[in-house]
C-alpha cells in the first residue's frame, strides 16, 4: 500500500512540475539577463532539478531511457570526440551545447511516466494550449501599444512584436505547433457533451493564437501551423462542420491581421514567393555558408555548440566565391544557421544525422495533436532554430514522450549496454541534477552578471571596469565578456589590455569585428604590416563593413588602391562606395 501511495504522491508532483514548466517555460523573460532565451533554459533547468529530486530513491525506468537512445549516442560521442579528444575548436561550447541537450531530454525521461496516465495527459495537454493563448494575447497586447511597460520600444526600428521570447519569429513557431492541441477538438467527430463545450472553450482560443501568428509575420511559422494542421486533420476522423467552423475562425482571425498590417504581411508574402526580401536573401547566404562547413567536416562536424565560432569564416568563404558578391550580406555575427536541420549536421555531421533519422523511424506514428505539433516544428525547423529555444525544445520532446509513451510493448526494454541496467537507474536523476546546476551556474548566472556590466558601461558608471573583471574571472571562460570587456577598456584608453582581452576572445569567437579591433590598435602602436594583417582577416569576414576598409586603404601603397577599391566595390552599397572613391592616396 506505501508503494501504491509512493508511487501516486509522485506522479502527481511530476504532473504539476510539467504543467508548471509548460506554463512558465515561454512565458517566463527578463531584461537582466544578455537573452530572453537564458530566463527560459532556467525555468527549463529548475524544473528538471524538481523533476529529478522525485526519482533520487527509486531511479528511473530503463524503458523511459532507451527511447532516447539516438541522442544519448550523439551527446556521448560529441563529448569523447569533440570534447575529450579536443577536436572541437571551442570545447566549452561543445561542453554547454551538449548538457543543454541532455537535460531537454531527461524531461522526456522524466515525463513518460506522467504521459502514461489519460488524466495527466489532458491537463498537460491543456496546459500547452493555455500557454499558446496567453502568449498570444500579450504579443497581440504588445502590438497594439497597450503594454509598454512589459515590452518597452527601445529604438525606433525595433521590432513591433518582440513579446516573450524576443524575437517575432521565435513567437510564431510556438504558435504553430501549439495551434494542433487546440485544434483538436474542433475537428473531432465524437457526439460527447463535454466535447461541445470543450470545442466552444477551444474555438475562443484558437482566435486570439491565429491573429498573433498572423501578426507575426513569420512564413516559417505560417508554413509551420499549416503543416500541423493538414497532419492533424490528416490523422483524424473529423466533422466537417466543425472544420468549416475552424475556417471560418482561422479566416476572420487573419483578416483582422491583415487589416492591422496588411502592406507588411502582403510584402512578406510577395518575398516568400519571389525568392526576394532581406529575410530570405540572408537565410540563402547563411545555408551557403553551413553547407561549406558540412563539406569540410562531413564525418563528425566541427562539434555541438560550435556552429556559432566557425560562421564568421565560412560566411566569408560564400562571399568570397565567384558569384558570392550577390549573397545579400550583413556584419552581425551569426549564431544559428537559420536550419536546424543544417546546423545540427554541420555540427555532429553524418553521424548526427543518421542518429536522427535512427530516432524518426522508432518514432510512433499516432493519430494525437502531438504528432500535428512535431510536424510543425518539423517545417519551422527548416527555416528557423527553434531547437536552440527551451520552450520549442521542451514542446517537442513533450510531443514525442506523448508518442512513446502509448507504446506499452517495450515499456522496460533494456539499454543495449552489459550490467549497467541498475546503476544507470539510480545514477540518471543525480546526473541530470548535477548538468542543470552546472548549465545554471555556467550560461545563467554569466548572463546575470554580463548583462548587469553591460548595462552599467552604457550607463557610463565609474565601476564598469569592475563589473567586466567579475564576469570575466568567472572559472567558465565566456569569449563574449572578453569582447565586451575589450570595448569597454577600448573605451577607457586601457588598449594594452583590450588588446590582451580580444586574443583572449579569439579562442571561442572568430568574428570581424575582433579582427578590426586588433588592427586598429595595432595602427596605434605603429605596427603597420601587422594592422593589414588583421584589416585583411576582418574584410574577409565582415566585407561590408565601412570602416575595415577605410582603415585598409589608409594604411595601403598608392598601387594597391585601385586593386583594393575594386575588390570593395564587390561588397559595398553604391552610397557607401562613393564615399570611398575619392581616396585617391594613403594619410602619411
Amino acid at each position: 500500500m506505501s508503494d501504491a501511495w509512493e508511487r501516486t504522491g509522485r506522479l502527481t508532483a511530476q504532473g504539476y512540475i510539467l504543467c508548471l514548466l509548460v506554463l512558465l517555460c515561454p512565458l517566463v523573460y527578463s531584461f537582466r539577463v544578455m537573452s530572453f532565451l537564458h530566463a527560459k533554459e532556467a525555468v527549463l533547468w529548475v524544473g528538471v532539478i524538481g523533476l529529478s529530486a522525485l526519482y533520487m530513491r527509486r531511479g528511473v525506468s530503463l524503458g523511459s531511457v532507451a527511447v532516447w537512445l539516438p541522442f544519448w549516442v550523439i551527446l556521448g560521442f560529441g563529448m569523447v570526440f569533440h570534447v575529450l579528444l579536443g577536436n572541437a575548436r571551442v570545447p566549452s561550447d561543445a561542453t554547454v551545447s551538449a548538457a543543454k541537450g541532455f537535460v531537454v531530454v531527461s524531461v522526456g525521461v522524466f515525463a513518460r511516466e506522467v504521459f502514461q496516465s489519460p488524466g495527466w495527459r489532458r491537463r498537460v495537454s491543456g496546459c500547452v494550449g493555455l500557454s499558446a493563448v496567453l502568449v498570444a494575447i500579450l504579443g497581440i497586447c504588445q502590438y497594439l501599444g497597450y503594454l509598454k511597460l512589459l515590452f518597452p520600444q527601445f529604438t525606433e526600428n525595433s521590432a513591433r512584436m518582440y513579446s516573450v521570447f524576443g524575437n517575432a519569429d521565435l513567437l510564431g513557431g510556438y504558435l504553430a505547433m501549439a495551434m494542433p492541441f487546440l485544434a483538436a477538438p474542433f475537428f473531432s467527430s465524437e457526439p460527447s457533451p463535454d466535447r461541445r463545450y470543450e470545442a466552444v472553450w477551444f474555438g475562443m482560443s484558437l482566435f486570439p493564437v491565429i491573429l498573433a501568428l498572423g501578426l507575426s509575420g513569420s512564413r516559417g511559422a505560417w508554413l509551420a501551423g499549416s503543416a500541423g494542421l493538414l497532419v492533424l486533420v490528416s490523422f483524424r476522423d473529423f466533422s466537417w462542420k466543425r472544420l468549416t467552423l475552424f475556417l471560418v475562425i482561422g479566416g476572420v482571425a487573419m483578416g483582422v491581421a491583415f487589416g492591422l498590417a496588411g502592406g507588411v504581411l502582403r510584402e512578406r508574402i510577395l518575398e516568400m514567393v519571389q525568392v526576394q526580401g532581406v529575410g530570405v536573401r540572408a537565410r540563402l547566404w547563411f545555408w551557403d555558408g553551413a553547407v561549406r562547413m558540412i563539406r569540410d567536416h562531413l564525418i563528425a562536424g566541427v562539434g555541438l555548440g560550435n556552429f556559432a565560432y566557425w560562421s564568421p569564416r565560412y560566411l566569408g568563404e560564400a562571399l568570397a566565391a565567384p558569384n558570392g558578391a550577390a549573397h545579400y550580406h550583413n556584419d552581425v555575427h551569426t549564431l544559428y544557421a537559420h536550419s536546424d536541420i543544417l546546423q545540427w549536421t554541420a555540427e555532429t555531421g553524418l553521424i548526427g544525422l543518421l542518429a536522427i533519422v535512427w530516432f524518426l523511424i522508432r518514432l510512433p506514428y499516432r493519430r494525437t495533436p502531438e504528432m500535428g505539433a512535431l510536424a510543425a516544428l518539423g517545417v519551422f525547423s527548416l527555416f528557423h532554430f527553434p531547437f536552440h529555444s527551451a520552450p520549442h525544445a521542451l514542446l517537442g520532446v513533450l510531443c514525442a514522450t506523448g508518442l512513446f509513451a502509448e507504446d506499452t510493448t517495450g515499456a522496460e526494454q533494456s539499454i543495449p549496454v552489459f550490467r549497467v541496467g541498475k546503476a544507470l537507474e539510480r545514477l540518471f536523476a543525480p546526473a541530470a541534477v548535477f548538468i542543470a546546476c552546472f548549465l545554471l551556474w555556467a550560461v545563467f548566472w554569466q548572463s546575470v552578471l554580463l548583462k548587469a556590466a553591460d548595462t552599467q558601461y552604457l550607463s557610463k558608471a565609474s565601476d564598469t571596469l569592475d563589473a567586466y573583471r567579475r564576469v570575466c574571472a568567472h572559472p567558465w571562460r565566456n569569449a563574449l565578456a572578453q569582447r565586451n570587456f575589450a570595448i569597454a577598456l577600448i573605451a577607457a584608453g586601457h588598449y594594452a589590455e583590450a588588446e590582451a582581452e580580444i586574443r583572449e576572445a579569439l579562442d571561442g569567437l572568430d568574428t570581424g569585428q575582433l579582427y578590426l579591433a586588433l588592427g586598429a590598435l595595432a595602427e596605434l602602436r605603429g605596427s603597420t604590416e601587422e594592422a593589414r594583417e588583421y584589416l585583411r582577416e576582418a574584410v574577409f569576414r565582415i566585407p561590408s563593413n565601412l570602416e575595415v576598409w577605410r582603415r585598409l586603404l589608409r594604411l595601403s601603397s598608392p598601387g594597391e588602391l585601385a586593386s583594393l577599391k575594386g575588390e570593395a566595390r564587390r561588397y559595398l552599397s553604391e552610397e557607401a562606395y562613393r564615399t570611398l572613391e575619392t581616396f585617391d592616396s594613403p594619410s602619411p
